[in-house]
């Protein structure tokens, strides 16, 4: 038996903690195969023969990582299915609305050893030919919150889920993105047998002992730019990247498509074991040491839970800034493409009775909002006064305390100042969404995007939902139209509200960030407080904003945001205020105001003395 490590550099799974007869001391032991001994894996005889080397091959990678054959991969007899006493199964599942794999393992409680594990691929994973990824989407889509199957097991025993990789909504739009590359369904297919081929590695990993380390992708050492050129040539060519590219340093990742096709293509191409992979094996299944200042960066589940922002699932490279600006822009592709499936589910929903006319579908709009708003929050916390905590950083660091914290956070500032300069600017990395900054609008951008969605023709006629064919009609086509520009307007809204919370309860106080971010605030502040309907300066008109957003938006001229800063944002509030100023200086004492004029003007008052007193608050 091996005991636990202290998770700062590997982990692995355990068994329940036992106390030493001699000594009372209470250890934890790690789950491991007795690999002094073949360890097969039975490939489920009903997996189709185009994946079933992909699927041995994820399970023989980690042969490469024990430096010998330890672990064996063979067809399963006909008829043996999982969970088989006899075998240790990976079995494919028909189910193609289910966006998951999934592992189980059943482990000696005494000593920590596996005894019998399996591992379960849905079909949801093989989606060739290209030609059928709309109707294999659709699919995908109409049940990704279906729940699994709870793991069962004697308590004597102890059973457990390893591991379940729940792809949802990511796995949908990846897929989508790939199909809208021009690829053949040859090229097409070695792409989803190599991500097959990192799922099955993944799950084997579980099976072996090896819980998720979600730092892998901390190691990629290019741009995500260069990274998708590679992922296009590689799509079009076969032309696998060299070793010097490196997307991850573990299958334990959840990674993105682009990653883990790449990566799965180097491992099985070079005949290389990734170095988190290696290290892990090698130090539970042949004792050896790991050497800090060498190894790779580990973050599992419980750092995930102790937010650290940098050990998330399914980022992508080595750095939060970009990461985050991409995840906003996948969120805003997705945005006309779910709204328009929406619709399409309900016309051609499985059961008839579930159907819904266009008109009477009622659309929500938060639910369209979580995946953009995830991305600002994040992107915002990292520009923050005190950022998040960071694996990256504080594994430069022998330890972390209030002893060095001050250090830490200057490392943190430092490196986030970097990525920002390197994305263009605080002016590019967050205020892409909002009014008086980079063109073009979430509005404009995504009635471009719908227009271009519903002209595709697998989309205007194709495979339903119920797996029959369906046909848009032309009045149904100008009905997403119109109602998808109003769903994009009351959205563009909801993002600035959201936005202008967060802004208000940051503090930014870095010289590296802080003087960076006062002019485009500024900027935002007076577009939302002083914008009217009408012609500027006139009289009466009404403001863009209601009065809710524009109180919000003259809050982040206060000086506690820039914390330290000497007179943060002086200039944008005394030029908002005296344009206001100017504008009530207008009205005169004798003329006779309505009640809307009169309340236009109070509300104004109102707005200069919130702007004066921004500068006390």
């Amino acid at each position: 038996p091996r005991e636990t490590s202290d998770f700062k550099n590997v982990g692995f799974f355990e068994v329940a903690t036992q106390l030493e007869e001699t000594t009372g001391r209470a250890v934890a032991r790690i789950s491991r195969w007795d690999h002094t001994k073949p360890i097969t894996y039975y490939v489920s005889a009903n997996t189709p023969p185009e994946y079933v080397q992909a699927v041995k091959e994820g399970v023989l990678y980690w042969n490469l990582a024990f430096g010998r054959e330890v672990l064996r991969a063979e067809v399963a007899p006909a008829g043996v299915t999982a969970p088989d006493p006899r075998h240790n199964i990976i079995q494919w599942v028909p189910n193609d609305t289910a966006g998951f794999a999934y592992a189980d393992g059943l482990m000696d409680p005494r000593t920590g050893e596996i005894l019998h594990a399996q591992v379960y691929l849905t079909s949801v994973f093989g989606v060739s030919p290209r030609s059928k990824m709309p109707a294999n989407l659709r699919k995908l889509r109409k049940d990704l919150k279906a729940p699994a199957a709870p793991g069962v097991a004697l308590s004597a025993l102890h059973s457990s889920r390893l591991c379940e990789l729940s792809e949802g909504d990511k796995l949908a739009h990846d897929l989508e993105r790939l199909r809208a590359m021009d690829t053949t369904d040859a090229s097409f297919l070695r792409a989803v047998q190599d991500y097959i081929r990192e799922v099955t590695a993944h799950e084997v990993g579980h099976t072996l002992g090896l819980r998720h380390n979600f730092a892998g992708s901390l190691a990629m050492n290019l741009s995500l730019a260069e990274r998708d050129e590679l992922f296009v040539r590689y799509l079009k060519t076969g032309d696998v990247p060299a070793l010097d590219k490196v997307f991850t340093s573990s299958y334990m990742e959840y990674s993105a498509l682009a990653e883990a096709v790449l990566s799965a293509a180097q491992a099985q191409t070079f005949q290389v074991a990734f170095p988190y992979d290696k290290l892990a094996i090698r130090w539970a299944y042949e004792n050896e040491e790991i050497d800090p200042a060498t190894a790779p960066l580990f973050c599992t589940d419980g750092h995930a839970a102790l937010s650290y922002r940098d050990c998330v699932r399914f980022d992508s490279g080595a750095q939060p800034i970009p990461s985050n600006r991409q995840k906003l822009q996948l969120a805003l592709d997705s945005l006309p493409l779910n709204f328009a499936e929406a619709f399409i589910r309900a016309k051609t929903a499985p059961d008839a009775r579930d159907r819904v006319p266009f008109a009477k579908l009622e659309l929500q709009p938060k639910d369209y909002l979580t995946a953009i708003n995830e991305a600002l929050t994040d992107q915002i916390a990292w520009l923050n006064t005190e950022p998040p905590k960071s694996i990256a950083i504080e594994r430069r660091f022998p330890f972390v305390s209030p002893f060095n914290r001050t250090e830490v956070l200057d490392a943190e500032r430092a490196w986030i100042a970097e990525q920002v300069k390197a994305e263009g600017g605080v002016q590019a990395v967050l205020f892409g969404l909002l009014p008086g900054s980079l063109s073009p609008s979430l509005v404009t951008r995504s009635n471009e995007r719908l227009a271009a969605y519903l002209a595709r023709e697998d989309v205007r006629r194709g495979i339903g939902y119920d797996g029959q064919p369906y046909e848009l009609s032309s009045e149904e086509i100008d009905f997403l139209k119109r109602t998808g520009a109003k769903l994009f307007a009351q959205l563009e809204l909801a993002v600035l509200d959201k936005t202008l919370d967060l802004l208000a309860a940051a503090r930014f106080n870095s010289p590296a960030l802080g003087y960076q971010l006062e002019a485009p605030l500024g900027e935002l502040a007076q577009i939302v407080v002083l914008a009217q309907k009408g012609e500027p300066r006139a009289l009466f008109e009404p403001f863009l904003f209601d009065r809710a957003t524009r109180v919000k938006a003259a809050k982040l001229l206060s000086r506690s945001i820039g914390g330290s800063i000497p007179d943060w944002s002086a200039a944008s509030r005394a030029g908002a205020a005296v344009y206001l100023q100017t504008m009530l200086k207008l009205v005169s004492k004798d003329m006779t105001l309505t009640r809307e004029q009169a309340q236009w003007v109070t509300e104004q008052e109102e707005m200069v003395g919130l702007l004066l007193a921004t500068a006390k608050m």
